[in-house]
């Protein structure tokens, strides 16, 4: 995750804690994860628009090991947080509009952002005790491609979900999902990476208890891109047994070991990964002690496509992030990331560490200001050289209604 998008993540987090779902990108080993928080969640009814403004600075836009070029970069936006609790039904949207503006050195890099994800989840009663979820997820923003091109582009994810859960018998389910995702990079340098992803799964489950519950989670899906200069398509299979246990809304901890298989067309065939069984893994851990503090750890392992060649690579992927509401009116969040991509037929394999703390202060329930830093370092295993670390810090305002 980008340095930009982990507080932009992050401003929202705690919505989507309620929510129960949180999607940036097609994953299928943590979807039965996702359809659990919700399905558990009491959704607060709620509905609150804000306006922010915000002001930033950046030692290194580009994301470079030299050359590094700064800016002053002034954000406004909207977002909104709308949930509804009926009887047999949830429903609800979170998401945020801004513009970025950078100063005269960095107007490559002005921007329309949007990050938009409607959700709904309800009892249907087909089948006797069945739950349907229809997830939306519209995001658009521009970062940098990848760890082996740090050029900045903009594109636009768009992804449908749907999962159908069945609790025939009073310990055995099966929950159905499907997806269709759309990648699209509106530069024409990177377009040829744009490809759309789409699958069905299928987890079979025990509740061994109200509290425990166990299963398998098994998925396959196409990936098809709009061309093959950079990449190549692929068909990949899942297997994910795994275990969920929710002691109570204040603690939860879902649990996937098992292992990916990725088979390319194309000029990818036969590279180093290709139609090989790889490791995947997901562990999602939160914690609400009490009222005022919550912490969440997310881990994942997985195969993905390749930035800096053909073929696939492995990523590793760690994070902890906290908030803590000191009084009424002061509330702090930090947050650290780690992610390391081993890259089976380039010579970019990276570490990156993301840190970041943001203090709110509530002057009242219509006005928060708020304030905070973050810092991220990029290490090259192979290429040193190509090392590089940013640095940006804010200042903010939120009018809310």
């Amino acid at each position: 995750m980008s340095k930009k998008n982990f507080f932009r993540f992050f401003k929202t987090v705690v919505g989507c804690l309620v929510f129960g779902i949180c999607i940036s990108q097609v994953q299928a080993q943590s979807f039965l994860s996702e359809y659990f928080d919700a399905a558990a969640s009491a959704i607060p009814n709620k509905f609150s628009i804000s306006a922010f403004e915000e002001m930033r600075y950046n030692d290194n836009v580009h994301d470079s090991a030299t050359n590094k070029v700064s800016s002053f970069i002034n954000e406004a936006g909207i977002t909104l947080d709308w949930y509804k609790n009926l009887e047999e039904l949830k429903y609800g949207i979170i998401g945020d509009f801004s513009y970025e503006y950078y100063d005269k050195d960095s107007h490559d890099l002005n921007e329309f952002n949007w990050n938009i994800s409607p959700l709904v989840l309800g009892n249907i009663d087909l089948l006797g005790n069945d739950r349907l979820m229809l997830t939306l997820y519209s995001r658009s923003a521009k970062e940098k491609y990848d760890s082996s091109d740090t050029r900045h582009t903009t594109h636009i994810d768009n992804m449908i979900g749907l999962t159908y859960d069945i609790l025939k018998y009073a310990r055995w389910g099966v929950a159905f999902s499907a997806h269709y995702f759309n990648k699209y990079y509106m530069d024409s340098e990177f377009r040829s990476s744009s490809y759309q992803d789409y699958g069905f799964g299928i987890a079979p489950y025990y509740k061994v208890s109200e509290k425990v519950k166990i299963g398998v989670n098994n998925s396959y899906s196409e990936r098809v891109y709009k061309n093959n200069k950079r990449h190549d398509d692929s068909k990949t299979y899942e297997v994910v047994p795994f275990i969920d246990y929710r002691l109570s809304s204040q603690f939860s901890i879902h649990l996937g070991i098992g292992a990916s298989k990725t088979e390319y067309q194309g000029r990818s065939r036969h590279t180093n990964g290709d139609g090989e069984w790889q490791p995947a893994a997901n562990l999602t851990f939160r914690y609400f002690p009490v009222s005022n503090f919550s912490l969440s750890y997310i881990s994942r392992l997985e195969w993905e496509d390749s930035g800096g060649g053909r073929g696939g690579r492995t990523s590793f992927y760690n994070s902890i992030r906290a908030m803590w509401k000191i009084t009424e009116k002061i509330t702090f969040t930090p947050g650290v990331s780690m992610e390391q991509q081993d890259e089976k037929n380039s010579v970019y394999d990276t570490t990156e560490y993301t840190a970041f703390a943001n203090l709110n202060y509530k002057f009242s329930n219509h006005v928060t200001a708020y304030l905070g830093y973050e810092y991220e370092k990029t290490k090259y295993k192979y290429v040193s050289r190509r090392d590089y670390d940013v640095n940006e810090c804010w200042i903010g305002v939120k009018l809310s209604y």
